[in-house]
């Protein structure tokens, strides 16, 4: 999903799909309840993330009119937010603040206005590299 341009077309099915969407939610929500902000936490957002990729495929996928893909998505901005709050208690400012950026940039994806930036965004804040 990540490296190939053909990326979305991995997934042969919408039910597949939706199985590793919520997947990673699942992933999200179990790094929240244990506090665990590392590792672990981002790779499922960035899943997610690149799950959103399937809308070139199906675009009525994860779409914010329809309630359970917008349950899905406040999941997701609950659980970057918890992430915030975290960051912000640790006195982590500039990791609470890259939060704050990418919780904007996926409500933007939630509305089909993503910026590719977002990818460079969660790099950043999982302390990785993105090259």
């Amino acid at each position: 999903m990540e490296l190939r341009k053909s990326g979305p077309e991995a997934m042969t099915t919408r039910k597949e799909a939706e199985s590793f969407v919520e997947q990673a939610l699942s992933d999200m929500e179990r790094c929240v309840k244990e506090t665990n902000f590392e590792r672990k936490f981002f790779q499922a957002v960035k899943l997610f993330l690149y799950l959103l990729r399937y809308r070139e495929i199906d675009q009525t996928f994860l779409r914010y009119d329809n309630a359970q893909d917008r349950q899905l998505f406040d999941r997701t901005i609950h659980c970057l937010e918890t992430a915030q709050r975290f960051f912000q208690s640790k006195r982590y400012d500039a990791r609470a603040k890259k939060a704050a950026d990418l919780m904007s940039e996926i409500k933007k994806y939630i509305f089909f206005e993503g910026s590719p930036h977002i990818i460079v965004v969660l790099y950043e804040l999982a302390g990785e590299d993105s090259s």
